[in-house]
Order: structure tokens, then sequence, then C-alpha cells
């Protein structure tokens, strides 16, 4: 359907994060409000936007606000790619009907996310996938941009639940399933929104035997209206149909949906800290006994620079802390002190960014009175826990504040070492501890008071409005003694100030005095000082209350020097550990350089004037009662061997860049680089250089283990009706970016009007993964469009070979045992007593690799000839190279052979 043109600029505005765009003169703030709705009802992959904005009919200016960055954005997009492509489409088949693709979109949804009100960007599809935790509209919105995917119709609807508060509102689907509309409530699959349903009108759980509901999956109109009302009904489609009865028992009786390949489900959620990575652990989880474990993890695993005592003495501070109310606990079946399993929070960043997180003076009180008292468990278990600020701070699910990230801890009687590590954020940093590195309760009480400050200055720190354009200076005057401001939230209260935020502030100011014998002595004297204001009227609303406040930027004028910290929540950066200036050491002695980040990317684009509140889609169904699952935990031996490989390799990324589309009688080049993850924005600029048209659309780059030294082979391969090109070039890692460049010229009559291009990847001589795209051969002027890439690491490698040639294939299975990968090497695998045809033929089916060592010995072998056969019947020629479902990898080897004649002609044998 065309959309109208308002809708297009509008979109377009919000697609490229622009701050501001001018609408086509007599718009009215009406329309902008309309077509908003329309957009963010139609575009669930727009997360980075809430409705955010101001119109000025006068100017026609447009004026926009996002919660999160660009960088950011990009991130993001990738992360939630990643989650798709390793934990939904596992499920999905061609094969399956749209009615049985809406079916699983229902499950997985609500088996790999759970409701929760107080999680951040809960609004959003960004909260599904990545923070595992949401409300209805997240949950609507995620399974409407599954569905988009996989090209079904549906809509968002919204109404009321009978039995819910006046304000509250309930989000969900209507959706068009082989012919026939129905609605679609993924929220009510969790089960512990059943008791909300009930008293909302629901006669009987559907409750199935993987413990979801089944009463929100393909409903009637009618059969809604029993549990809500149901906005703008009249402009909806009727659903006369619910799901038919044998379509219902087949779900309630399917078994839990579990990670693919049996495995623990790990997709990186961050990967731009300097000291770690996180990644989601156990999205889903089964058991032999078929419970579930609905506490969720996220892994923070170490970088490769980060020292081994540095790593122990966080695994032991964790351990010690386990159990601490007021400390993110760690799943001591599952980690180890290369990978520490961390329970799943919402980062008070993070909800700082997020429009409806409103905080009233008593909740500010709560929140630091929780701070205190987490820092007080560490103290009494041994630990001096020095890293205070707020992307260090986590609210749980059942609204407990934790604090997170014991990097820079200290264990009470353990000798101090050169690695200690820094002492926390240089904006939250007392000026003692910045300026001379020492550290006592006072210093503790002063971080303490810096978080409030940032909460209620919209995460900006003291004196930048004064030294707005130049952050090393505001921190400067803050450690040279000049007096802060009071933060930007209790001063532009409407109304004015109250007895409370008066009091708040008092506290404040004595907790932030430069001189440390005017703070407060201890952590339990401010916590004694903070009660009485608690008790006051507190219910005025101090943070995201709607009320007009001129925010600035606050960003790094210094981007080269921009750091991030990890924490296993963290999604997106926060402040700098490091300490800053040129005057600033830190423990160790080191004098870092001066670094510092976007505090807040919500405010990053606000133009001056007011953001009015328009989150008119903004809603969560009412707080239900809280149900505890038993845990499941995992044995720690095996999984981290499989998923991080060897210590001494490092994870490298793969990237290629072609052109999408190439003229008749040009030369096409492809790009092919070798690159650290944080090396991906150099990547970028190096293809751009080489190629204006570099752009990169809808990839994920293949990764691997590498050594430095280590040998790394590119081959491509270019198709039309045979192949028409191979070539293969070398590159050695040296544990920085580095590339290759392959140039093929398209001559006229190819006779095909695309190339499906091949680029295979070898560590050593080892085939670990391949990268497809197809460009297409034009006649006219190419767009500037580049190729969509698509990356696959292979997992599961059939060797074939004969018995004569074991000593040299045996090398293949060893390198493929280094890079973490399940392989058939039948000295390996088959028992005796194993029935070896059945065995063997039953792995082939299941691979996605077929290694075939070719020699004269393999070609008078019986057994390498049926193994052979059985694998073509997967693979090209027999099917064509895009929709093969196995890859054949043939090397000749010595003795050589002559090479089989039905893949000599489509086939290159390498020679080893």
């Amino acid at each position: 359907m065309k959309t109208p043109p308002l809708y297009r600029t509008i979109e377009h505005a919000l697609r490229t994060h622009s701050q501001a765009v001018t609408i086509d003169e007599g718009t009215t703030t009406a329309q902008v409000r309309a077509t908003m709705r329309d957009i963010m009802r139609d575009r669930p992959d727009i997360f980075w936007f809430s409705h955010q904005w101001s119109y000025d009919e006068a100017t026609q200016r447009l004026s926009l606000r996002y919660t999160l960055a660009e960088p950011q954005v990009e991130q993001a997009k990738k992360r939630i790619k990643a989650v798709v492509e390793a934990d939904f489409r596992r499920i999905v088949r061609a094969e399956m009907s749209e009615t049985e693709r809406v079916i699983a979109v229902y499950r997985w949804v609500a088996g790999y996310a759970r409701y929760n009100i107080l999680s951040a960007y809960n609004q959003t599809i960004y909260s599904v996938f990545i923070y595992r935790n949401s409300v209805c509209t997240g949950f609507a919105r995620a399974a409407q941009y599954l569905l988009q995917l996989l090209g079904i119709e549906s809509r968002l609807v919204f109404g009321h639940l009978h039995d819910s508060d006046a304000e509250s509102r309930h989000c969900w689907l209507l959706v068009k399933a082989d012919g026939t509309r129905y609605h679609l409530d993924p929220t009510f699959a969790r089960p512990e929104l059943g008791d909300l349903l009930v008293a909302s009108g629901e006669p009987r759980l559907l409750t199935g035997r993987d413990g979801l509901l089944y009463n929100g999956l393909l409903v009637s109109t009618d059969a809604m209206r029993r549990t809500r009302t149901i906005e703008d009904e009249d402009t909806l489609p009727r659903c006369t149909a619910s799901i038919p009865d044998d379509v219902l028992h087949e779900c309630l009786h399917a078994p839990q949906l579990v990670p693919y390949s049996g495995e623990h489900s790990v997709v990186p959620i961050n990967a731009e800290g300097t000291t770690a990575d996180s990644y989601l652990y156990h999205p889903l989880s089964a058991t032999s006994s078929g419970e579930s474990d609905e506490q969720q993890w996220v892994v923070k695993v170490y970088r490769d620079h980060v020292s081994q005592a540095l790593r122990e003495k966080e695994y032991r501070a964790m351990s010690r802390l386990n159990g601490c109310p007021n400390v993110l606990s760690m799943n001591t079946k599952a980690s180890t002190s290369d990978a520490l399993v961390i329970e799943q929070a919402s980062c008070l960043t993070d909800l700082l960014r997020c429009h409806y997180y409103r905080l009233t003076v008593h909740d500010v009180c709560g929140l630091l009175t929780q701070v205190i008292d987490g820092l007080r468990q560490c103290r009494r278990r041994g630990v001096e826990y020095r890293d205070i600020h707020t992307s260090n701070i986590y609210l749980t699910p059942d609204g407990h504040y934790k604090l997170g990230d014991l990097g820079s801890c200290r264990i009470v009687g353990e000798e101090a070492t050169s690695d200690e590590g820094g002492m926390g954020s240089p904006w939250f940093m007392a000026p003692e501890t910045i300026v001379h590195g020492s550290f006592d309760d006072r210093s503790a009480v002063y971080m303490v008071g810096m978080v409030a400050y940032f909460v209620l200055n919209n995460s900006m720190p003291p004196l930048w409005e004064v030294y707005k354009e130049n952050e090393k200076a505001a921190l400067n005057a803050r450690l040279s003694g000049t007096p802060i401001p009071a933060p930007a939230r209790l001063t532009n209260l409407p109304g004015g100030p109250t007895e409370a935020t008066r009091g708040l502030w008092t506290v404040m100011k004595r907790a932030l005095s430069y001189r440390v014998e005017d703070r407060y002595h201890s952590l339990d004297d401010l916590r004694t000082a903070l009660s009485p204001i608690i008790s006051l009227s507190g219910n005025v609303v101090v943070v995201n209350d709607g009320s007009v406040v001129d925010n600035h930027n606050f960003r790094s004028t210094e981007r080269n020097h921009m750091a991030y910290t990890v924490d296993p929540c963290a999604a997106v950066p926060d402040f700098c550990t490091t300490a800053a200036s040129d005057t600033i050491t830190v423990s160790n002695g080191e004098t870092p350089d001066f670094c510092v980040t976007a505090v807040n990317p919500c405010f990053d684009t606000c133009p001056p004037g007011a953001f009015p509140d328009h989150s008119v889609e903004c809603c969560s169904t009412p707080e239900p009662s809280h149900v505890h699952m038993p845990l499941t935990h995992v044995p720690k031996p095996s999984i981290w061997k499989r998923l991080f490989g060897d210590k001494g390799a490092s994870e490298v990324y793969s990237s290629v860049y072609a052109p999408a589309e190439v003229q008749t009688e040009s030369r096409m080049m492809v790009q092919v680089f070798l690159h650290l993850l944080r090396e991906t924005g150099k990547v970028e600029d190096m293809a751009t250089s080489a190629d204006k048209h570099a752009e990169r659309r809808g990839y994920e780059p293949l990764s691997c283990k590498l050594r430095a030294g280590e040998q790394v082979n590119v081959e491509l391969s270019l198709y039309g009706k045979t192949r028409l090109y191979h070539e293969r070039q070398s590159l050695v890692w040296q544990g920085h970016l580095t590339r290759c460049v392959f140039a093929y010229f398209v001559n006229h009559g190819l006779g095909t009007s695309n190339l499906y291009c091949v680029v295979n990847l070898y560590v050593g001589d080892a085939l670990v993964g391949d990268m497809q795209f197809t460009t297409d051969i034009v006649a006219h002027e190419p767009r500037p469009l580049h190729a969509e890439i698509t990356a696959h690491r292979f997992h599961h490698i059939f060797i074939s070979y004969a018995h004569e040639d074991a000593h040299w294939v045996k090398a293949m299975a060893l390198a493929y045992r280094a890079q973490g990968v399940d392989y058939f090497f039948d000295s390996d695998k088959l028992r005796a007593g194993d029935v070896y045809t059945e065995r063997i033929f039953s792995y082939i089916d299941r691979a996605d690799l077929f290694l075939l060592c070719w020699s004269r010995h393999a070609a008078e072998s019986d057994y390498v000839a049926r193994e052979r056969a059985h694998a073509l019947q997967r693979a090209y020629p027999a099917v064509s190279p895009d929709k093969a479902t196995l890859k054949i990898y043939p090397v000749s080897i010595a003795p050589r052979a002559p090479l089989p004649d039905d893949m000599s002609e489509v086939y290159h044998f390498e020679e080893v």
C-alpha cells in the first residue's frame, strides 16, 4: 500500500536519526500525531524512538528525540539479528503454513522473554530480543517484527482489560494467516499472567505441556471481548474464527522449545567493552524432567589482555557476595574465573533513558538506600566496592536495586597487585580518589551522592551547564572545589520545590562536599540522613516528570579517546571506568588518557524547547503476582570449552564487501577483511575508500578463533550455470586488521543474469565457514548498493577418507577440534558394537560440511564411494549452490588419483 508523503517524510527522518525535519506547509499537530502513531504501529523495527517529539506549526519544524544514539542503534540491530538467526529461525521450516508460522512466533516470543513491568526499553522489540524482559507492547511488537520477516500480515490493537486500572492499556495483534483473521496476544502466553487473565473474565486457562498459556493464540473477536474492550473496534476487521480444536490440541501437547542444537544458546549483546564481552545465556532451557529455568542469566567473558589474577579476583568476590540482597547473584554451577554467569537485570543507565521510568523523591531515596545497603553487604563480606555509578546499578524484576561489576573491587586481606584495576568512573569519583588514589567510606558517600546527582540532572555531570563545550574543564572545575549547583530536576519542578526536594538536596550537598571532613563520615550516617526524607510527602515526580528542561548535549569532544565499560546487562555503554585528566592517577600509578563517553544518548539529539510525552502507545498490563520457577543448573566443564575455545586464540571476524549489481564489460571487486570486532569501523572506512559504493546491508560477519601468526586462506568462487571463476589468496593474522582483494572481469555473453558467489575461509587447511552473496549483472549503470552477505560457520563436519590415509587426516580433525566444532572422524567417533553404516549415514544427513579426502586409496575404497554418493544427494550439482544443505570440500592428497568424473568439472580439488 502506498504511503502518504507526510508518512514517508517522518519515517525517513526517524530511520536516519534526524534531529529535526521540515514538514509541508499547512500540516497540523494533529496530523503529525496521527502519522507518528501509524508509523510506530506499522514499523516495529524502529525501536530507538518512543513518541518523544515536538512540532511548531508556525515554522513547520518537527523536532525529534531518541532513546538510543545512532552508534548504539547499529549495534542493537546486529544483536537483534543475531538472536533471530541463532535462535528463532531454527524453529521455522519452509514447509510450514502461515498458521503454523504464527504459532511458532507465539510460542517463541512467550518462551524467550518474560513479563517484567520494570524492564528497560519495554515498549520496543529491543527489550524482548536483548533484555528478554518486556510488557505487552514489547511482546506484541516483537511478534509483529517476526511476522513481518515471515511475510505475514499483522497490526497492533489496543484496549483495556476488564479488571485493570482505568489508565492501564493493553496491546496485542490482529493477524491474517492462511486467509483467516485472528487476534493474537503473546503477552498472555506467559504463565505468570494467568491470574490476571482469569480476573479479567477468562473462564478457563489453557495450559500447554510447555508451561505456556494458549488462551491468546488465534482468537475470535467475541472470545477477546470476554477479557477486554477493544479500541476503535469499528475500524478493525471482525474475526469470526478461533483456532481449530485439533490444532489447539497439538499446541497444548507440544514439547517445550529448547535452544538450537540442544545446546545453551549464547548470543552476543555487547562487544564494545575494554575488558570483557557480554552474552545472553539460557534464552530457553529445558531439562530431562521438563522443568524450565525462569532465572535469566548473562555471561561476562573476559578478553585476552585481562590478566588471570584480575579474573580470579572478581570470581572470588562474586562468590563471597552470592546471596546478598543488593548485589547481582552469580550462577556458581556455570561460572568460571574466565566467564561469569550473572543474573540479568535492567541497568539504571538504560532505565533513565526510558521516558516511562519515573521516580518520585521517595523512589530516589529508596534507590540510594538500596545502593548503600549493597555497599554495606559488600563490606561485611570483606569486599570493598569502589566502582559506584549508574551503569553498575541494576533493577531486578522484583523491584530491588543491586550492584554489579566487581572488576574494580578490592578484597580485604588480599595484597593489591599491579593490575588491581581502576577505582571507577571519574565522573562519579571523589576528588581525593581521582587526584591521590585514596578511597574510604567518605569517598563512597561522595559517589553515592553523585549517583543521585546524575539521576536528578538528566544523566549529566555537575557544572556541565557552565562548561558545556569542554567536559574536561567541567571535571577539573569540580576537582578544584567549584561549588556544585542543584540538579535540574530539583530546581525546575512545576509548582516549585517542596519540603522533600529541599531535604534531599540538603543531604546531597553534604554528601558531595569538596572537603572530606565536611561529608557524612560513613554510609550508615548517609542512610540515616535519608530516612526522614522518605517519611515526608514524596509523591512529587522528579525523574521524567514531563517538565521542560533545557537539556544540552553531553558528548566527548575527543572522540578518538572514547572508551566503554562492559557489565553483564549493559547493552549500551556509559562512562569510562578509567580515571580522567592528565593530572589524575589510579591506584596502580598509571596516568591514562582523558576519555569520556556520551553520557545519555536520550539527550544527544535534544534541541532546545519542550518534548511533550506523546507516548500514546506506551502501555503495560497491570503488574502480576510473581511466580517462582525452579532453577536448572548446568555443569561447567564443557560449555566454555565449546563456546569460547582456546584461551590463546582471539575471536576474529571476516567481513566481505561486494557490489549488489555489476555492469557487463566491467571489473567486479570483492574485498575480504579479517579484523577484531572493535575494528569494524576501520573496515568500513577502508572498504569505502576502495569502492565508493561500499555499503554493508543486513550482514553479520563470520567469526573464527585465530592465534597470532596463523595462516588464513581465502577462496572466492563465482557460479553462473557452471563455475566461472576460482581464486585463492593467503593472509597471515598478526592480531589486527588485514584484507585481500579479488577482481573478476564480467564478460558480455556469460549466459546468466546473476553471479552466485561464495567466499570460503580456511584456517590452515580446515574450512571453517563460508560467506555467500548474489551479484546481478545489468546492462545499465549499477545501483550504488552492496550485496547482502549470508555468513555460515560450519558446525557439523563429516570427514570421508580411506584408512590408509589416517595419518594425514588426523591433522585435519585436530584443526577442527581447535575451532571448537563438532566433527565426525571415525576413529574418534565409532565404538565397538556400533552399526557403522547407520552411524555414518546418520551423521552425513545432519552434517553441513562434507570433507572429501581424495587419494588413490580413497578411489579404491567402497566406503568412501558410498559416503560420497550419499553426500552428493544434498550438495551441488544435484542441488543449486544457493539451495544446497550440504557443502562438499574436496581435497587431493598423496598418493593422488584421477578426480571422480561426476565432480571434476564442477569442483576444485585443492592439492594438499
